[in-house]
């Protein structure tokens, strides 16, 4: 009977010993745990957040010097464009003025 009243006892400390242990980690370990897992997720979203402002920044830099290039690109592209066509006219007319010239002039064969 003995060993029976020593082995209930064991059993009876080591119940104390788990509520114990359920105690401690539901009102200790869990919430500091979460809280750091809290401040760990804040900082990580902070630090996130920061990134993508500073990569939105960078973007619309890029952007602005992009569209500075797509408009002097244009503007050239548009000059040349018009250059061209001047020069093809220019030539045309100079083509119909010597073409009108040798109509109005007298051909000295007649």
């Amino acid at each position: 009977m003995k060993l029976l009243s020593r082995v209930g006892d064991d059993i009876a400390k080591l119940r104390q010993d788990v509520r114990t242990l359920i105690t401690h980690t539901t009102h200790e370990t869990i919430p500091h745990g979460a809280n750091e897992l809290a401040d760990l997720t804040k900082a990580g979203l902070t630090a996130s957040g920061a990134y993508a402002a500073s990569r939105l920044r960078a973007l619309k830099e890029y952007e602005n010097s992009r569209r500075s290039a797509e408009l002097l690109g244009s503007a050239i592209l548009l000059g040349a464009l018009g250059y061209g066509i001047y020069a093809w006219m220019k030539c045309r007319c100079e083509k119909q003025r010597s073409c009108a010239r040798e109509l109005e002039e007298p051909s000295l064969h007649d």
